[in-house]
């Protein structure tokens, strides 16, 4: 009976540790932006260089005929890649200067 009450209480103790902890809005706002804005970069930048990775294929494959397409393939990825990267880096300068995190 005492090893339950002893387990109880830190089980209680844990939870109740977490509800109480406190959390400013920013806090609560930033986590929120967070869990939403990572998925999507990471989302974007692997469709950057799936496209990418599937203009070299075509490149490599194909023939003389629809290298053109390939090469647009080829370009719009390096493109997607730069763009995400250049976004990427001035949030974080950003986000460095004004002292957000």
């Amino acid at each position: 009976m005492k090893n339950k009450i002893i387990f109880l209480s830190f089980y209680l103790f844990l939870c109740f540790d977490s509800v109480f902890a406190q959390q400013t809005f920013r806090t609560m706002v930033e986590n929120f932006v967070n869990s939403i804005k990572q998925p999507i970069i990471n989302t974007m930048t692997s469709a950057a260089i799936a496209i990418f990775a599937w203009g070299v294929v075509k490149y490599i494959q194909d023939g003389s005929i629809s290298k053109d397409n390939a090469k647009s393939l080829i370009v719009w990825g390096i493109v997607g890649i730069t763009v995400i990267t250049a976004v990427w880096a001035f949030v974080d300068a950003m986000r460095n200067t004004l002292g957000l995190l």
